[in-house]
Formats: C-alpha cells, sequence, structure tokens
C-alpha cells in the first residue's frame, strides 16, 4: 500500500514508518510542524518539507492522489503546557487538520485512515464518574478529536483511533513515563514514593505493529484502547529498584493526603506561573490511585503483537530517562 504518514517524525510516527517499511509499503512522510529536528533512525525516509495545513486544497490531492491509506500520529500529547489558551492550542494540532485531511482523503480515493490518540480517552469512556473531559483539557481534545474523525468513516472509508497508554522501551527522554520515573528515583536518595494504583503499557515496537495493522485491516469507524501490560506502580518501582541495584532504598506507598496534597503544590505553582496545562494536576487523582488497567484483546488477538519481555522494556526506558539530561 501506498501511504502518507503525517507526523513522521514523531516518537510513534518514527515507529510507525519503520515498521511500514519493513511489511513492504511505500511511504510519502511529512514531519509534525512542531518537530524541526532530524533524526538519524530515519535516514532511509525521504521527508517532504511540507506542513500540510499550509498547504491549499489542489497542494494536498496531489499529495493524497494514489496513496491508499494516511496515518496521522502528529497530535500534541498531555506534556503541553503553554500561557496561551491550551485548547486552542490542542485545537491547532489534534483537530484543525482532521478536519482538513479527513474529507480530501475521501474525495482522492484512500481507504484507510489509522489516528493515534491516548488512552485517557478511553477512561474518560469507562469512568463518566471521575468527569476527565470535564476537568482536563488535553482529555477532552481527544474525546472531540475522536468524534471529528469518526464523523467521516463510512464501508467505503475506514476510520480507526488507537488509543495508547504509556510506551515503554523507546530511547525518547519526553515520554510521560519518563517523568515519573526521574520523579521517582531521582528525588531522594533513601526514598522512592509510589502511589498506590497502576496503569497500562505498551512497547514502542508494539505500538508500531498496531498502528499498520490497524491500516490493513480497519473497518468502517473504529476505537482501539490498547495495551499489552498491565502494572501496579508499585511493582513498577521494584522493577526500577532491581534494574539499578538500589534494593537499600526504600519503597514507601504515598498515601491520599499526601498525594493530594502534591498535585495541588504542582497545580499552584504552575498557576502561578501563568502556565495552562493539558492535565489538571488537582484533579489527576483517580488516574494516580486507580487501576487504570486495559485489557489487551486488541493489542494481541486483532493486531497480533510480537511479545516481548516486560523487564527489558523498563531497562530502556530507565537507561534513558535516569541518565540522559
Amino acid at each position: 500500500m501506498k501511504v502518507l504518514l503525517i507526523g513522521a517524525r514523531t516518537l510513534l510516527g518514527t515507529q510507525t514508518a519503520h515498521e511500514l517499511l519493513k511489511r513492504g509499503h511505500t511511504i510519502t512522510a511529512i514531519p509534525a510542524p512542531y518537530i524541526k529536528e532530524s533524526r538519524p533512525d530515519l535516514e532511509d525516509i525521504q521527508f517532504l518539507a511540507l506542513d500540510c495545513m499550509f498547504l491549499n486544497i489542489d497542494e494536498l490531492m496531489t499529495l493524497m492522489t494514489g496513496c491508499d491509506a494516511l496515518i496521522f500520529t502528529a497530535g500534541l500529547d498531555e506534556n503541553i503546557k503553554t500561557k496561551d489558551s491550551i485548547s486552542e492550542l490542542y485545537y491547532k494540532y489534534n483537530i484543525a487538520p482532521l478536519e482538513k485531511l479527513l474529507p480530501l482523503a475521501k474525495k482522492t480515493g484512500i481507504k484507510q485512515t489509522v489516528i493515534c490518540s491516548s488512552f485517557f480517552a478511553y477512561m474518560d469512556r469507562t469512568y463518566p464518574e471521575w468527569d476527565l473531559a470535564s476537568n482536563h483539557p488535553y482529555i477532552k481534545n481527544r474525546v472531540d478529536q475522536a468524534k471529528v474523525a469518526l464523523s467521516y468513516a463510512d464501508q467505503d472509508f475506514a476510520v480507526s483511533i488507537l488509543e495508547f497508554p504509556y510506551i515503554l522501551g523507546s530511547t525518547h527522554k519526553d515520554l510521560p513515563i519518563c517523568k515519573f520515573l526521574k520523579d521517582s528515583v531521582k528525588k531522594n536518595p533513601f526514598f522512592t514514593f509510589y502511589p498506590k494504583g497502576g496503569t497500562s503499557a505498551i512497547s514502542i515496537d508494539q505500538a508500531g505493529q498496531c498502528i499498520v495493522s490497524a491500516m490493513e485491516i480497519g473497518k468502517g469507524g473504529q476505537i482501539f484502547p490498547l495495551s499489552t501490560y498491565n502494572i501496579s506502580w508499585k511493582d513498577l518501582i521494584n522493577s526500577m529498584h532491581k534494574e539499578l541495584d538500589t534494593h537499600h532504598k526504600k519503597a514507601i506507598p504515598l498515601n491520599s493526603y499526601l498525594l493530594k496534597r502534591y498535585l495541588k503544590r504542582i497545580f499552584r505553582q504552575e498557576k502561578t506561573q501563568g502556565f495552562q496545562t493539558g492535565l489538571e494536576f488537582s484533579k489527576l487523582k483517580p488516574l494516580i490511585v486507580e487501576n487504570v488497567y486495559i485489557n489487551d484483546f486488541n493489542a494481541k488477538s486483532i493486531f497480533r503483537v510480537r511479545p516481548e519481555n516486560l523487564s527489558d522494556l523498563i531497562k530502556i526506558s530507565l537507561s534513558t530517562c535516569l541518565y540522559e539530561d
């Protein structure tokens, strides 16, 4: 298949490009507009130095003509903070491109579209009592993004939305999971604090496999929450201690009162500096203290990802997060 890949220099875009080539597909690659640096691991891929949002309709249709699939990995994640409107920023990069690209994709005969999203949107559907979309601009944006994208789906135009959890096994130091690892391990030489809940994860290789498989077999409009590992924060901390040989450090559960104070302190700091954030720290508690797990059926049974060793993935993540500046 001939694939138009939007966001090819993002973490997921990079892995998708490699998986596409591995399976014999051809790529027209456009980097995300907010990523300027080159990636040495993509030297075998030719990029078009374009920003799809600044191309007119004729230019976009020329790019799309002859393509079989569109993959969009260019959205902003939850780590963004700004002194401008955070909701407008998310709309600009996560929704506006789809409103422009998807109708043109249908018109030019593209049959398959894959959009990368977040497992936070899955949590919003699963736990409506937490009011996640109401409290967190990032989660609301991902929910709205899915509604927009699915409105274009029909029997001749498949739209697959993949909701990814935390990514492991990557050398990308700016991942959300890396922030957790840094905060947990580096802040105190004697103790490691952890919340009582748990989270889902998937490896970067498995994420790439899911994206390409969704492109190959997608039908109609579908949302796929994805996970290959469900792990408690306590088990993750213990694995970290094992890999770092820091058994002398005591792992201490963070009680609800201390966690609430910690989150409120971060919230006040951001507000004092004039920042708006994708996740409202003062309202994050349910996502941290509960076991926010995802069934692995979609990744393992539908997309048939290759199994990997969790300890090895944690080791790779640790080597990047803890030893690179």
